[in-house]
């Protein structure tokens, strides 16, 4: 049996364990690494299309790092990835940015 934990309305996930370990149990997961960055650029603190990027990351639950020349967002599940990138893109364009770059690695175990 794969490990699972317990989720709302009965459903369950895939517990967290190591990468290893979770791509040997669950293949069909495909750990992503993403790298985007958002234009225009703005000097000083990053503009509105740049934080409403950011902020949409980090709501997406994947682990999120915010630097001076682009933002990384990380996951173990190439969907929830996937579907954080939308969720980006449309933040960010909704916010008034002119040019996105996006960047997407698999991260081998």
């Amino acid at each position: 049996m794969y490990p699972v934990t317990p989720v709302a309305d009965g459903r369950v996930r895939p517990a967290r364990c190591g990468l290893a370990a979770r791509s040997a149990l669950y293949p069909h997961l495909v750990p992503l690494t993403v790298e985007f960055t958002v234009e225009p650029f703005v000097d000083g603190e990053p503009g509105p299309h740049v934080q409403a990027a950011v902020d949409a990351a980090e709501a997406s639950g994947l682990t999120t790092e915010f630097g001076p020349f682009g933002t990384t967002m990380t996951g173990d599940d190439d969907t929830a990835v996937l579907a954080a990138i939308d969720g980006v893109v449309r933040a960010a364009l909704s916010a008034g940015a002119t040019r996105l770059a996006v960047q997407i690695e698999r991260v081998d175990p």
